[in-house]
């Protein structure tokens, strides 16, 4: 710089020199002539002298001073071209593209790096202007603006980022940074630009801020610490796991809080260790929750060192374990369960590949018994029967192409005892040990298959008699008639039923059951000749087909032999039983041409005999079958009779005999038909039981007894005892007792005026079942009634088990009991069993004073019938309670005694009749038992005159009858024959007709003292 300086000044210097020289020497060299004291000759000359001297002295003072100056420009080019070569060399070393530019943006300079990064060698770029570096539109624009910058001197410098375009067809992006030089009057003289290549720092750039993306998106904590352990990143997964999300500066935060005591050990011990040594650690750990919650981890540290090997910091990526440990536990569990599962399961288990046996499960091996390397030595197929290889070898090649439709192929193994064991096989393909194989699931099915065999047998013939059953017989019959053709040969189809069987079944049991129908069936079928079909169709039904029925007469006495031959008496188990049958004929072609038409026409004349009776046998006529339509018919109507709303109860009072009020009510169904009107409960009851709509039925039943049990409670203000029939099928129903208790619920009955009826069969048909639900509906709060006790077979032992709070007595005994020993002595053995176990004991169906009278003088507690009132709709049962209707109080005290004269002729009684009056008494006549015996029990009869004409009844059990039951009234029977006065005959006094007054007195005396003892033993 200092040299440029003195070059600069050179002319200056040189110039001031020589004025100062010229000055001096004019001016000195005049002054020293001036001294001498020259004269004017001398002055010329010396005058000429002096400007000689001069001109050589200035010559030399300029020599001088141009040839040191000279010397000192010399020495400056010198330095500058050393300098500029330096520089040049300096420019050449640059990892930086140098170029100047002039004014007018034209490159006059461009270092061999500047090429480099413009792809051109240097020389190409010299003179061309700056934007021919780019053919980017954005950087040509700049540049535009740059040099625009440049001639109008605005800036000192700047930088900015192009896009170049190489020769070589890349792209490279350069950082240009610029400063201008000196301004002139015209603006900047030159530019110097520098370019730097930041394709690769641009690209770190972005893949720094992709790797900060992938760190900050991934699901895993990725965090940096210094040696010291100060957090120095922690990404957002890593934030979220431990709590810090809220945190926003981690720089005060050591990781060493964040591990458990008993891992830090572990992390200082061995992790950072061998990651210092190793560069890397993996390995299991944990990290804690801000909560305190221990997170299992899989952790990976690494150490990041200097050139010296020391760390610089530590990065770490951990993995949340905690699904995977789930995961793993739950796969181990699942491992450990599909173990379980193929070593226990029930099927057997083949994996084959390529026709190789690769696995067998042991339920496989115990299946066919063969050791278990046995199946590893042999191929799949050779364990198949010979008979079953084709088609299972068909059916795996189908199922693995596709074209196999059956899902499950069935074949025969062959175990190693060399039976044959039949399997189902299902196939899936799966791969072993990286191979395509297939799994084959085995089922055991040989049971199957025999059992399958068996019902194939059983599917035409029944298992315990070894007939026949319908379907084959249907069959067979069929082809006969098939065979017959024309003119047709009548062909006979009897069917049988075996009466009673039922009784016989439940009360001794099926064993005995079972082999009374075995022996039934032999008698069948050794009563068919050879050509006739027998066959059992059902529990005690059977069927023949007789070949030739030409003769009716002898058809009808075969039939009659072989029922006959059924009633022979059997001894089983030290009984001895009777098996009653009955049959229906039909007759081929007259009753049809076809079997199954045949068959149900011979059942329509079944129905007929079973209302004959036992032992009886009817032909088919063709109003049965308008009688099976109707029946079809009335079910059809059931169906949908409780939709529309036909059904509706009535109500039949119940009284106390005691106190003779109303207490209660049996609900009665009703069915109101649409168009048939009242149809009667026996017609339809019968219909609801065989078709299961007794279940909703009766469900229904009882939600309206119930509700109207509510009802009178809150229009009358008395709880009326209100009694429901159950059906034998609602017994059986497991849910009978929420049904029952949910209904109480609903309509608010008083659950202890709620009484449930069963009949008494019901309750032998499975008596520990009957005793369990009964017990679940007593918890409920209701009672039970045994309904119709006495008709079934129910001994006392089983009735006992049963909690049961009324009896009802059948209203068959109840009808009979004025009149017949045994219903009496019946009615009254329930009677006093109900008192001894304290259970409430009702009549039903009292129609007349005389019963009502007995059950009085026995002690019944209650009593339904006619008598007190007939079934009645909810408001006249209203009606009624309100009126405070009772039975009649019949005090034998409050009545005279009587005197009954029985005779079916005209006989002259009237000294009887005027003997009665004379002593106050009321003579009754009748014609007819019933009648009389109905007087003797509600009319305080005492004398009990017979005509011994009478033939309806045998005299002598008539008397013994009247002994049995009214103790004190006094029999006698009065003859035409006057030899037999005064003997004693059938238990009774003789008399002659006509009567005399005497005789009559007498005995009207006799008979009113015998009488009145008794009478008064036999009070209620």
């Amino acid at each position: 710089m200092q040299l440029a300086r003195r070059i600069h000044s050179l002319p200056l210097r040189v110039a001031v020199t020589y004025c100062v020289f010229a000055s001096l020497w004019i001016l000195f060299s005049d002054w020293a002539l001036y001294l001498v004291g020259l004269d004017a000759s001398l002055y010329a000359w010396t005058s000429m002298v002096k400007g000689l001297g001069f001109v050589l002295v200035s010559g030399v003072l300029l020599y001088t001073l141009v040839r040191r100056n000279t010397a000192i420009i010399g020495r400056a080019q010198d330095d500058l071209t050393e300098a500029e070569s330096r520089l040049r060399r300096l420019m050449e070393a640059l990892p930086h593209g140098v170029l100047e530019l002039d004014a007018h943006g034209r490159i006059g300079f461009c270092n061999t790096a500047g090429g480099d990064i413009l792809g051109r060698p240097a020389a190409e770029l010299l003179g061309h202007p700056l934007s021919a570096i780019t053919d980017d539109a954005s950087s040509q624009a700049l540049l535009g603006q740059l040099l625009e910058d440049w001639e109008q001197g605005v800036g000192q410098g700047g930088e900015m980022v192009l896009q170049v375009r190489r020769h070589d067809g890349g792209h490279r992006d350069v950082e240009l940074s610029w400063e201008n030089e000196a301004k002139s009057g015209r603006g900047v003289r030159a530019c110097l630009v520098v370019l730097t290549d930041i394709t690769e720092r641009l690209a770190a750039e972005r893949s720094r801020l992709r790797l900060a993306a992938v760190l900050e998106t991934t699901s895993d904590l990725v965090a940096m610490v210094d040696p010291a352990g100060r957090v120095l990143y922690l990404n957002q997964s890593g934030r979220q796991l431990l709590g810090l999300r809220d945190v926003p500066d981690l720089s005060a935060l050591e990781l060493s809080r964040f591990i458990p005591p008993r891992c830090r050990v572990v992390l200082m011990r061995d992790a950072l260790t061998q990651a210092r040594e190793m560069g890397t650690w993996a390995g299991d750990g944990a990290l804690l929750h801000v909560d305190g919650t221990e997170i299992p981890v899989s952790q990976v540290v690494i150490a990041h060192t200097d050139g010296e090997g020391e760390p610089q910091f530590f990065s770490t990526v951990a993995r949340d374990m905690t699904e995977k440990r789930r995961a793993e536990a739950a796969l181990h569990t699942s491992r450990e369960q599909y173990r379980m599962l193929v070593e226990n399961t029930q099927e057997g288990l083949a994996v084959a590949e390529r026709g190789n046996v690769r696995f067998v499960n042991p339920r496989l091996v115990a299946m066919l018994g063969y050791p278990e390397a046995i199946y590893y030595m042999r191929p799949w197929v050779s364990f198949i029967h010979p008979d079953d290889r084709e088609p299972v070898i068909a059916w795996y090649r189908g199922r693995r192409h596709g074209a196999q439709q059956r899902d499950i192929c069935a074949f025969r193994l062959t175990a190693a005892d060399g039976e044959l064991v039949w399997v189902e096989a299902k196939a899936v393909d799966v791969q072993w040990e990286g191979k395509p194989a297939t799994l084959s699931f085995l089922t055991d099915v040989s049971g199957q298959m025999e059992a399958q065999s068996r019902l194939n047998y059983l599917a035409d013939y029944d298992e315990l008699t070894g007939l026949m059953n319908r379907r084959p017989l249907l069959e067979r019959l069929g082809k006969l008639l098939q065979e017959e053709g024309q003119p047709a040969v009548p062909l006979a189809v009897v069917y049988v039923d075996l009466s009673r069987f039922q009784i016989f079944n439940d009360s001794h049991g099926h064993s005995i059951g079972d082999q009374l129908i075995r022996i039934a069936a032999n008698r069948l079928a050794a009563d068919a000749s050879r050509n006739d079909l027998v066959a059992r169709v059902a529990g005690d039904e059977f069927a023949l087909v007789l070949r030739d029925a030409r003769d009716t007469d002898a058809l009808s006495q075969r039939v009659r032999q072989m029922l006959h031959r059924l009633a022979e008496a059997v001894q089983l188990g030290g009984h001895e039983f009777y098996l009653n049958a009955r049959a229906g004929i039909s007759l081929y072609p007259w009753d049809g041409e076809d079997a199954a038409v045949l068959l149900r026409n011979a059942a329509s004349a079944l129905d007929l005999a079973r209302a004959s009776g036992v032992g009886t046998f009817q032909f088919y006529a063709a109003a049965l079958n308008q009688k099976a339509l109707d029946r079809l018919t009335l079910e059809t109507d059931l169906r949908h009779a409780l939709a529309k709303g036909e059904f509706h109860l009535e109500w039949q009072p119940q009284a106390d005999l005691a106190t003779g009020r109303i207490l209660g009510g049996e609900a009665l169904l009703r069915w109101q038909h649409g168009s048939r009107g009242l149809i009667s409960p026996a017609e339809f009851i019968p219909a609801l039981e065989d078709t299961g709509l007794i279940v909703p039925v009766g469900h229904w039943v009882l939600e309206q007894a119930c509700r109207q049990q509510r009802l009178w409670r809150e229009e009358l203000g008395v709880n009326l005892r209100v009694s429901i029939n159950l059906s034998p099928r609602q017994v059986v129903l497991e849910d009978l007792p929420a049904i029952v208790a949910e209904i109480l619920a609903e309509t608010g009955a008083a659950p202890d005026c709620v009484e449930l009826e069963i009949t008494e069969s019901s309750l032998i048909r499975d008596p520990e079942a009957v005793a369990l639900r009964l017990g679940e509906l007593k918890r409920t709060g209701v009672s039970i009634a045994v309904d119709d006790f006495g008709t079934g077979y129910s001994s006392l032992a089983y009735f006992r088990r049963f909690p049961v709070d009324s009896l009802k007595i059948d209203m068959s005994f109840v009808a009979e009991v004025t009149g017949d020993v045994d219903s009496a002595e019946i009615t009254r053995t329930i009677i006093a069993m109900g008192q001894s176990l304290r259970i409430r004991v009702i009549a039903e169906g009292v129609e007349t004073v005389g019963q009502l009278q007995f059950l009085r003088r026995h002690g019944c507690d209650w009593m339904q019938g006619f008598l007190l009132a007939r079934s009645l709709l909810p408001a006249a049962f209203s009606e009624v309670v309100r009126s405070d209707l009772h039975l009649p109080g019949l005090a034998w005290d409050e009545l005279s005694p009587r005197v009954a004269f029985l005779s079916d002729r005209d006989v002259d009684a009237t000294p009887l009749e005027e003997g009665a009056l004379g002593l106050g008494l009321e003579c009754l006549r009748f014609r007819d038992v019933g009648d009389a015996m109905e007087s003797l029990s509600a009319d305080r009869v005492v004398l009990f005159v017979i005509d011994g004409a009478f033939r309806e009844v045998p005299i002598a059990r008539l008397v013994g009858t009247i002994a049995s039951l009214y103790p004190w009234v006094r029999v006698v029977v009065a003859h035409e024959q006057r030899g037999r006065r005064g003997r004693q005959e059938y238990g009774a006094m003789v008399v002659s007709l006509p009567l005399l007054p005497s005789e009559v007195d007498q005995t009207l005396r006799l008979a009113v003292g015998h009488a009145r003892p008794l009478a008064a033993r036999a009070r209620p």
